[in-house]
């Protein structure tokens, strides 16, 4: 009784936003799988699958930093459902292109980088709205709850991606997917914030702003050495994870979809164990030189 007493379920703006993006965060496994497989249909191979990540990941990257400026000065709820509801159109798009044949390499491409642009500007909202949807004294469980969204969704999304792309095939993935987005949106308009936590408008420019916090950033040591030291590792891991792995798998390997789906979970269930791991561990332990 006290367990339901004191979970944060129970209220309603968090379980809006946590079921809400819950299955969105799953739509996006479905569609790192659907993207590969989609790809190999259209007779590409390795070089293809390396472009559409190049083309998903570059612009998320290049509009990060102003996407967290927007977000700074605007309502995180409004950018994560507005965000929604364009990936939402974007996948729609790309799936009437699908049913009527007429998807290109160079239109998928496009489509693959308005969703990169629309990534940079939601993902500075999801990282800093629940402050604004919980109280103080669960702010510190809702954000491992929120944390934790992301990796089991990647040991879900796949495999069940995997599994569909075997028996229904690649479309009916992205139908799911966008799906996802549109009803990860439709409750994020639903969510009520506390107004005492909405940004008060800023007087000084974006660009400035932008300019502030790469400098407040990088005259940090350990910070700088931090963005370093991950910029190497998702060039060495990350890269790799996203295109050898999954290709590697298929044309080498021989492995069909749902088998491509449990390969690529893996390394979600790998980041789960971490974590519960490092939960373990004294705080005095829990530092940066530890850490790598």
């Amino acid at each position: 009784m006290n367990i339901l007493k004191n979970s944060l379920l129970l209220n309603k703006n968090f379980s809006l936003f946590f079921f809400g993006q819950s299955l969105s965060t799953v739509g996006d496994g479905f569609k790192q799988m659907a993207i590969i497989y989609l790809i190999f249909e259209m007779g590409g191979g390795g070089m293809e699958v390396a472009l559409s990540q190049f083309c998903l990941m570059v612009p998320r990257i290049l509009v990060l930093l102003w996407g967290g400026v927007v977000v700074d000065r605007l309502n995180a709820k409004t950018v994560i459902w507005t965000t929604d509801l364009f990936r939402f159109i974007i996948t729609a798009i790309l799936v009437v292109c699908m049913m009527i044949d007429s998807l290109t390499f160079p239109f998928l491409y496009f489509l693959l980088s308005l969703s990169g642009v629309i990534s940079g500007f939601f993902y500075p909202a999801f990282s800093s709205i629940v402050p604004s949807i919980v109280e103080v004294k669960d702010l510190e469980r809702a954000n491992a709850g929120v944390q934790s969204i992301s990796q089991i969704a990647m040991f879900i999304g796949p495999p069940l991606a995997g599994l569909l792309i075997a028996y229904s095939g690649v479309t009916i993935v992205f139908i799911a997917n966008a799906l996802s987005y549109l009803i990860a949106s439709l409750t994020g308009m639903f969510i009520k914030i506390n107004k005492q936590t909405l940004p008060k408008m800023k007087k000084s420019t974006i660009l400035k702003d932008v300019s502030e916090g790469f400098q407040q950033v990088w005259s940090v040591k350990w910070l700088r050495t931090l963005l370093l030291v991950d910029l190497i590792g998702g060039l060495a891991v990350v890269g790799p994870l996203q295109v050898i792995l999954p290709v590697y798998s298929k044309e080498s390997l021989g492995l069909g979809s749902s088998q491509v789906g449990i390969v690529m979970a893996a390394f979600g269930i790998g980041s789960l164990i971490g974590m519960v791991i490092v939960s373990k561990v004294k705080r005095k332990y829990k530092t940066i030189r530890s850490y790598y």
